[in-house]
């Protein structure tokens, strides 16, 4: 009797915890697509539909179709990479790259890819859905197994990155701002959770195969708690979920050494780099490689940029880049705009197309067509 009333505690749980992260997705996408929204959408909607079909599976709802049930394995793949993006990237005010974003979602891509291609294989072919075969049980396998496991390990690492790079940005100042504790908590039970879903995977290495339904309500109950404590914190905290970079940014410097550096002296060596030898015409230069080109590091470099100059890695190279194809499109006006782009240290045209269109009003076509007749400004 008792056992059946805690297991209907914990589907109504877990059923308020999936409900609430789905609303809590939607709420942030509504709030305008910026790409920090735009990963929270990812978050709590990846945790939504891990609650959600893990509330379908206990009351063996849809179990004829429980093929479906294993998408929620692209939404674990998704959680991890989303979280490093949001709080390691950015919202520490460092640009997000298409590079960036391909390498971290790469196992998503592939798994739905494959996922989509054996769903529409088992349809066609009229094979069963029913992954369980003889129904739910206390031995739960999906033909997924090696994925599940694989997925809840990588966000299981990203989760540990997230946490440790996190407490030590934070060491020292927990005092001062009392919200980054109610993170680090977060973090730390959600990482409880994944672990207990980990476990469920790996059940049959501890012997505990027949205790799937034992150690899943646990996983997902923790899960839930974690989505409940994230809105309690984000009405207690508002700042926790829409947080500035400079905040992260503030702390991050105080424990750098950019005391140590003359910046009137690095201001001048930065500036023959980029007048004289002008290496922001390399398309791949980053924080780290100018960094190195200077000597320091490369969070030294950004403490400089963004309290000396008021500006960013990618807002400062991007501008010299914007000024430099704006002299070459009226300097070489028979030469083609993409590779005025390229030329000017672009990678992209229509990353080039949209820089130059927000700087001056006009896209680089319009812009040479209309001042092509005129010498530009030294």
């Amino acid at each position: 009797m008792m056992d059946r009333v805690l297991i209907q505690l914990a589907n109504q749980y877990v059923g308020f915890g999936g409900i609430l992260a789905v609303l809590l997705a939607i709420i942030h996408i509504i709030k305008g697509r910026t790409f920090k929204n735009t990963v929270l959408f990812l978050i709590f909607l990846s945790m939504g539909v891990f609650l959600v079909k893990g509330l379908a599976l206990i009351n063996q709802v849809g179990i004829r179709f429980s093929h479906f049930f294993s998408i929620e394995i692209f939404f674990i793949f998704v959680i991890g990479p989303s979280l490093y993006i949001y709080f390691n990237l950015l919202l520490l005010g460092e640009r997000v790259g298409r590079k960036t974003l391909s390498f971290h979602f790469v196992p998503s891509i592939l798994f739905l890819v494959f996922y989509l291609i054996h769903s529409i294989y088992l349809m066609y072919s009229g094979e069963s859905l029913d992954e369980l075969g003889s129904g739910f049980g206390p031995t739960f396998h999906s033909k997924y197994d090696a994925a599940y496991i694989i997925s809840t390990f990588i966000t299981i690492v990203y989760m540990v990155v997230v946490l440790v790079k996190f407490i030590r940005l934070f060491h020292g100042n927990f005092s001062r701002y009392s919200w980054a504790i109610h993170i680090i908590l977060l973090l730390t039970l959600g990482l409880f959770g994944v672990n207990l879903h980990l476990a469920v995977d790996l059940r049959f290495l501890f012997s505990l195969e027949n205790a799937f339904v034992e150690l899943y309500i646990p996983a997902l109950s923790a899960l839930s708690s974690t989505v409940i404590y994230a809105f309690f914190i984000s009405q207690i905290y508002p700042i926790t979920f829409n947080i500035v970079s400079e905040t992260f940014q503030k702390v991050r410097y105080q424990n750098s050494t950019l005391s140590r550096i003359d910046p009137e002296d690095l201001k001048a060596r930065l500036e023959i780099l980029m007048n004289s030898e002008k290496v922001f015409l390399e398309e791949n230069l980053t924080l780290a490689k100018l960094a190195s080109k200077l000597q320091v590091k490369p969070h030294q470099l950004s403490e400089f940029l963004n309290n000396h100059l008021r500006q960013s890695f990618f807002h400062y190279v991007n501008k010299l880049r914007i000024e430099e194809a704006r002299i070459r499109l009226l300097e070489a006006e028979e030469t083609p705009v993409i590779k005025t782009a390229f030329e000017s240290g672009f990678n992209s045209l229509s990353v080039f197309n949209t820089s130059f269109k927000r700087e001056f009003g006009m896209t680089p076509s319009q812009y040479k067509k209309k001042f092509g007749k005129q010498k530009p400004d030294p």
